[in-house]
């Protein structure tokens, strides 16, 4: 398939050295990509490509243009942007990138020394002579507490990323890039009157239509299923077209007593779809894994996205095609409104970091815990963070509940959850059906019931999906839509559990936990957490985690503790950054 995987675009005042794009070479030999330089009157560009770099680059008039991510423009007017995408031009001194309505590809910059501008942050960092001095320890902060970037900030004070749903115009000699919002997502009250069953039968007839228009064209699909109801939503809409069903193949790691399993197996059996179960064998820390994830995401993502390159190792013997694609619900749950209660925003002055310390992964450092362990931390940084939230809250216009989805859109799910397409992109094409301003639109049109917590998703599958509704889920709780037996033996399940009476529990309903961090960790050890304890590390990186007790961290990680582990993720995310500067005395 022709497509543009990453790019990064310098300005010819700025020596880029061989060290400097070394990130973007490292990925193209790993992954066996092709890669391509293009010099302009005032700018370099170098893409990395499957394809023919000739049907990729729309070349008139000394202007470039091109394209990552899916840029439909053939379908009717209501789908003409569809999926992930990133509309890039260069124009004699101006490079302009437009992002979706998310900013699910990112877009890191630096305006400088003149301009350098990629979606893989680390080529920024190496290109823009950054310093042990460009440290921004108030978003080391926010990283640190949040384990994900919050809005434009990134670790250094002089390198930023695009907003979401803008278009931003990069001039050489500027300072700043001209932003414009492309205001791409509007609330309105088109169904906020509607029953359950009218929101039912719309979101029947959206979902359908997107999925199935997104994946017609190819011939083998590999979706990664699971008990939720993002993947579940595609494979409901696969159901209805045969020929589209018989494409489909689904795979799903866990335990063979995880509910993940037990509902993916239900309902590849239900719609007669191929499915296998994958058993990890928790490698992903070795370097061979570890290596592409620092490559692709430097200090700008938390690294829990590792297991992915495996999982897709496994897959690639099963399929029968040398021309698969991949499809996920990315940006199917979160846009549906299901963290509205989570987030328990109740109006424009409740406390978006308190909102966000309702998420697992920000509560690996109490507060006060983590101004201790680091000097150059201090309270005001929580403030900070509060008002960098603050921005991406207020800038959409609608109601409370409204504006929590488009908070967390624009937030967690851009900057954490973006690691699933963003890892495997790079071993094959992925297809994200609902990853597009019309799929978040509807909801934007719904009444607070009928959007909090995806109520009109569990109103689609009970309405026109009853099999699908019957089978047992995790994503409101572990729980079946119209199964109540089930729901009652899962409830005493639990009960059993916790007395220690497991071993008179069905299979079916013993709900065993999907664990494959600790392993990892015990079978690299050290080495998995890599630059954190290499012995050449940088002096800043040296420096920056020397009174923290990381040994001790290490220890209580390797000894089954998941908070552990996921502080060290979130450290060797930033030691990475910190591993490509080198200090004043070095």
């Amino acid at each position: 398939m022709n497509r543009i995987i990453a790019f990064m675009i310098v300005s010819n005042n700025i020596n880029c050295s061989n060290d400097g794009n070394k990130p973007l070479q490292y990925l193209c030999q790993r992954f066996n990509k092709n890669i391509s330089k293009i010099k302009t009157d005032y700018f370099t560009l170098h893409v990395v490509y499957e394809g023919k770099i000739g049907e990729l680059l729309n070349q008139e008039n000394d202007n470039i243009h091109f394209c990552l991510g899916q840029y439909n423009n053939k379908w009717k007017s209501a789908y003409v942007l569809s999926d992930r995408f990133l509309l890039v031009t260069i124009s004699n001194d101006r490079v302009i990138c437009t992002s979706d309505y998310v900013g699910s590809i990112p877009v890191f910059y630096s305006l400088r020394e003149g301009v350098v501008i990629s979606n893989i942050e680390p080529v920024v960092i190496t290109n823009s002579s950054t310093s042990e001095h460009d440290i921004s320890y108030d978003s080391f902060f926010g990283f640190m507490k949040f384990s994900h970037l919050i809005w434009e900030e990134t670790l250094y004070k002089h390198i930023f990323s695009q907003e979401p749903d803008s278009r931003y115009t990069y001039t050489l000699g500027t300072k700043e890039p001209k932003k414009t919002d492309l205001k791409s997502i509007k609330a309105s009250n088109d169904r906020i009157y509607k029953s359950d069953i009218e929101v039912a039968k719309d979101l029947y007839r959206l979902n359908k239509d997107l999925v199935q228009n997104a994946l017609l064209p190819y011939k083998e699909i590999v979706l990664p299923l699971s008990a939720g109801y993002d993947s579940r939503m595609i494979i409901a809409a696969c159901s209805e077209n045969e020929g589209l069903l018989k494409r489909l193949k689904c795979f799903t790691y866990g335990s063979e007593n995880s509910v993940e399993v037990i509902a993916a197996k239900e309902l590849c059996k239900v719609y007669g779809v191929y499915w296998r179960h994958i058993e990890l064998p928790c490698q992903f820390l070795e370097r061979h894994y570890l290596n592409p994830i620092l490559n692709i995401f430097g200090s700008s993502l938390h690294l829990h996205g590792m297991y992915q390159l495996e999982f897709w190792e496994k897959i690639k013997p099963f399929l029968e095609t040398d021309s698969p694609v991949l499809t996920s619900g990315f940006m199917t749950g979160v846009p549906a409104g299901q963290h509205v209660s989570k987030l328990k925003i109740q109006n424009k002055n409740s406390s978006l970091t308190e909102a966000m310390e309702n998420f697992s992964q920000s509560k690996y450092w109490k507060n006060d815990e983590l101004i201790r362990a680091f000097d150059f931390f201090d309270q005001k940084m929580l403030d900070l963070a509060e008002k960098r939230f603050k921005k991406a809250f207020d800038r959409f216009d609608g109601r409370i509940d409204q504006k929590s989805v488009l908070f967390d859109v624009w937030t967690r799910q851009r900057n954490f959850i973006s690691y699933h397409p963003r890892t495997l992109e790079w071993e094959v094409p992925v297809i994200s059906p609902h990853m597009t301003a019309v799929y978040q639109n509807f909801f934007m049109t719904l009444n607070e019931k009928h959007l909090k917590d995806r109520k009109a998703i569990e109103l689609m599958f009970q309405y026109h999906y009853p099999d699908a509704a019957a089978i047992i889920s995790n994503s409101n709780g572990t729980q079946s839509l119209t199964n109540h037996l089930d729901n009652m033996l899962l409830f005493y399940s639990r009960i059993m559990k916790k007395i220690n009476l497991e071993l008179i529990i069905p299979k079916k309903y013993l709900d065993q936990p999907v664990l494959f961090d600790i392993p990892a960790l015990s079978h690299s050890k050290k080495s998995g957490l890599f630059p954190l304890f290499d012995s050449k590390r940088s002096t800043v990186l040296k420096q920056i985690f020397s009174e923290i007790g990381i040994e001790q961290i290490y220890d209580n990680a390797l000894n089954g503790d998941l908070k552990a582990y996921g502080k060290l993720c979130i450290m060797q995310a930033v030691a990475y950054g910190l591993n490509l500067i080198q200090s004043e005395d070095e």
